[in-house]
This record gives structure tokens, sequence and C-alpha cells, in this order.
């Protein structure tokens, strides 16, 4: 994506200032930049994300605009215009199976125009599966067509109402089988499976999803820090191991 472009920008534009003036410091390149010292060498170093609109307010401070490729300049210009699709019942498909949202972050990575075929290819899916999802993704304009194969539009989405609880137990079905095929062909070196049993208060379960949530946010903005090259599920399911004629009498 755009962000590995403007980091080399950055490093190439410092490196050349400091041959020129041995003496000039970071902290100086930083101030230049309107940003604090230690939030320039997080940036350099991978460790800091960056959105479009504090990439772009860098670049004009320093005067860089012009040294990004046309690519990372409508990269950013896509991320800055992204819009949030509203999913209804018709959006089923999408929600019931795992790899419409593979592809669309597939197609996120750095400089990864795909077409069917090497999308097929990566996914290992039938060509005819990854169609099917690619002409949905069409039609819902998460994605448009390009003279390359295709470039994602957006990745920004809600459900309302009208989406089935019976496709939300369909997501979760298909989730768990997938999560099942990456233990039995995935080494470990690539995965991580931990679980536990543990006694707690039924009541508190509310606040443990509140938690999750937060946890999946941290755990995303750490893996947004380097370069994208891999697409990760992460999947936390929490349920009762004991006391199952209670709760289904509760129509949970």
């Amino acid at each position: 994506m755009w962000k590995k472009e403007f980091i080399s920008i950055i490093k190439k534009d410092l490196s050349e200032i400091k041959h020129k003036n041995p003496r000039y410091s970071l902290r100086s390149y930083s101030r230049k930049a309107g940003i604090s010292a230690g939030a320039l060498s997080d940036l350099l170093k991978l460790k800091r994300t960056l959105s479009p609109q504090a990439g772009k307010k860098i670049l004009s401070r320093l005067g860089l605009e012009k040294k990004l490729s046309p690519l990372s300049d409508r990269q950013i210009e896509q991320e800055l215009s992204q819009t949030v699709t509203m999913l209804s019942a018709e959006a089923a498909p999408m929600i019931e199976n795992w790899y419409y949202f593979a592809i669309l972050n597939i197609l996120e990575l750095d400089g990864q125009h795909q077409n069917i075929e090497s999308l097929a290819s990566r996914l290992n899916l039938a060509h005819e599966t990854v169609n099917q999802a690619v002409d949905f993704l069409l039609k819902w304009k998460f994605i448009h067509k390009i003279e390359t194969g295709y470039e994602i539009f957006t990745n920004s989405w809600k459900t309302l109402d009208g989406i089935p609880s019976e496709s939300i137990r369909r997501a979760h079905i298909d989730g768990l089988s997938l999560s099942q095929k990456a233990i039995q062909e995935l080494p470990v070196e690539v995965r991580d499976f931990t679980s536990f049993v543990f006694n707690g208060d039924a009541k508190q379960l509310e606040k443990v999803r509140i938690e999750v949530r937060k946890l999946f946010h941290r755990v995303q903005k750490i893996m947004n820090t380097g370069s994208a090259d891999t697409v990760y599920k992460m999947s936390i399911q929490l349920f009762p191991i004991d006391q199952w004629n209670k709760w289904k009498t509760k129509g949970g």
C-alpha cells in the first residue's frame, strides 16, 4: 500500500539532508514534518500506524507530495473517500462465507492487484466460487474492475436489522470449520490456538464482550504497524460447558 512508499520517501529525503549536513537531527526533521521526534521515529521503524490524513499532511509540510507514485496517491484518495456500505438481508452470503472478507483484505495488501485466477490460487478455492464472490462485491460496490484485475473501493460496512440470525449462526459455523482446517493443515509457527476452562459469573458476560472487542482492535493495531503481507482471521469463542439444558430454555 501507499504507507510503504511513504516511509521510503521520508527515509530517502532525511538521508539526503543528513548527507549534506551531518549535524541535521531527526528532531529538526520532525519539527519540519509537524510531528514529535518520537512519533517520527516510530513511523520509520514501522511501530506506528498512519492515517491517510496524517500522511498527506506530513508530505505537504515536507514538500514531498509530488514524490508519491500515481498508484499510491490514488490509494490515499480512495481511503479518504471510502464510504460505509450498509448490508441488508440480501447480503447474507457475504456474512455467511469467510472468503468475501478475505478477498477484500487481500486487495488491500501492498501492490496486490488480483484477478480471479490469483485470488482462487491464494485462497485455495474453486474459480467459480471466487467468481461469484467477486460479482457480489462488484454489485455492492466494495470493489471495482481495473485493467490488471480488481481494486478495493471500500472495506467499511455495517449491517442493517434485516440480517437473519440464521445467517449469523452460519457465519460462526463457517469460521469454526475454517479453524478446524487451519489446525489440521497449518504449522504452529503461523497460527495460534489457545483455550482454557474456568468458572465465572454469568452476569458479567456483557462486560467480557466489550473487552473482547477492545482486544480485536488492539491486535489489529499491532499487526498494522508493519507492511501487511498476509490476511488473518481471529476468532474468540466463549460459552458455558455446563447446564446446557438451562441455557437452551432461555432461547439463546
